[in-house]
């Protein structure tokens, strides 16, 4: 059985709004170094914010960045769906492109099947992503004239997987 598992927290350092697919260019090696920085700067807070037990809004004033995800542990089997709810930015979204690599964790580990996600190679993370790592976004990309299973599957079909396996 394979589980996804998701163990780590994050902050977002809100002084550089580099896309995380800029990370990968090969033209922007200084801005690769630069967000090498800044990523050990943010583990650096995240053990001052652990250690004092500081607020959102405390590291916010002292340190200039906001923590996006903060000691969260979960796990999801095999063909279980799994929903995350909660209020307006309280860092679902955020959660999710953690799972899913679009935005790197500051610590911790992500897991799925066994296998780090952090430690994976472009390409395999492409693989993970189209075969074991699924999710629905809010709204636009939601297609209106199918209902919300069909939106669901709706990857599964253009990959031409069968209904029964849908």
């Amino acid at each position: 059985m394979e589980t996804l598992s998701l163990n780590k927290s994050s902050l977002k350092i809100e002084r550089d709004r580099l896309s995380t697919f800029q990370r990968f260019l090969p033209s922007l090696d200084l801005k690769r170094k630069q967000l090498m920085t800044e990523f050990k700067n943010a583990q650096k807070v995240l053990e001052i914010v652990r250690a004092e037990g500081l607020s959102k809004p405390e590291v916010l004033e002292r340190f200039g960045c906001v923590v996006g995800v903060r000691d969260a542990t979960f796990s999801v089997r095999e063909g279980e769906i799994f929903c995350i709810m909660g209020l307006s930015g309280s860092g679902k979204s955020t959660l999710v492109r953690h799972v899913n690599r679009l935005i790197e964790p500051t610590a911790g580990t992500i897991s799925s099947g066994g296998r780090d996600v952090g430690s994976l190679s472009a390409e395999e993370l492409r693989a993970v992503r189209a075969d074991k790592i699924g999710m629905v976004f809010q709204n636009m990309a939601l297609l209106p004239h199918r209902t919300v299973s069909d939106n669901v599957v709706f990857a599964l079909e253009l990959r031409g997987v069968d209904a029964y396996r849908r």
